[in-house]
């Protein structure tokens, strides 16, 4: 996948310098372009006030939910959108972080319906430490189960996920199903070797609709890639679930998230590297 802009500074159109350094003005028709990670969400011409570089503001442009775990209470916040969780079980506890349990505590964020299965292409981006433990948990798991009843576990019908432990490899995975597939031939995506556990970790999903591609990341480092043939409009999104396993069999989550963002677009190897390096509420994203 290309990568997009540099780290020169920009001035918008009324010759305002923008970005950080100082010197003379330039002109808003020298500025570099950004690219458009989506065409159905175009990007400006020049970067908006308050972006570093033009990685950034096409980072800032395509992102539309994001979670940071902070205050207290049974909300998690998306600070960019209006689609705010409820987290079960379990409460925040105002240190910008939502400890989970794991095991059968049942502890886990839910998020509102339909907000995967209306994008095209995506990528799903998270800071976690994992504590560990058994197989199949879920850092995330979009799409639902074989109960008829909404927020209730079963097996899994349609499910985009990633699990920091898959059975048998015993590695990071990420994976899609549709309703129609067997488990075995779930389109998965797999790293070669587990997510470790007990410090903050980065892994990034991505689903690059438009070229036909899954990708994984890690720490800002490319896991690999696999052909991707499906849509993410045959999820039925009605349990989009931090934490939480569309099937009944699996364990809860453990450990703790610091920040879940999605994006309307298929991030780049160099934005998701860009945005690795930024860290955890980055000034661009600031409000």
């Amino acid at each position: 996948m290309p990568g997009a802009g540099g780290t020169d500074d920009v001035s918008d159109a009324d010759g305002n310098e923008i970005g950080p350094g100082g010197g003379a003005n330039i002109d808003a028709t020298d500025a570099p372009p950004i690219t458009v990670l989506d065409a159905s969400r175009p990007v400006d011409a020049a970067p908006d006030t308050g972006c570093p570089t033009p990685t950034a503001c096409a980072l800032r442009a395509a992102l539309v939910h994001r979670y940071m775990f902070d205050g207290t209470g049974a909300t998690a916040t998306d600070s960019v959108g209006t689609a705010h969780g409820t987290i079960i079980n379990t409460t925040l506890t105002a240190t910008g972080s939502l400890v989970l349990a794991g095991g059968v505590t049942d502890q886990y964020v839910d998020l509102p319906n339909h907000i995967v299965n209306q994008l095209t292409n995506a990528t799903f981006e998270v800071w976690l430490t994992w504590s560990g433990g058994g197989n199949w948990q879920r850092i995330f798991d979009f799409g639902n189960s074989d109960s008829t009843t909404e927020n209730v576990q079963g097996v899994g019908s349609t499910t985009l996920h990633m699990t920091p432990l898959a059975d048998g490899a015993h590695v990071l995975r990420f994976a899609f199903k549709r309703a129609d597939q067997m488990v075995a031939q779930e389109t998965d995506l797999e790293a070669t070797m587990p997510l470790a556990s007990g410090v903050v970790v980065h892994v990034a999903g991505v689903v690059d609709d438009a070229n036909n591609m899954m990708y994984l990341y890690r720490d800002g480092v490319a896991q690999g890639s696999k052909a991707f043939t499906d849509s993410l409009s045959l999820l039925n999104d009605i349990n989009n679930w931090l934490g939480r396993s569309q099937y009944a069999s699996d364990p809860e989550l453990g450990g703790a998230l610091h920040e879940f963002r999605i994006y309307n677009a298929a991030l780049s190897a160099a934005q998701i590297q860009a945005s690795f390096a930024a860290g955890q509420n980055p000034a661009y994203l600031a409000k």
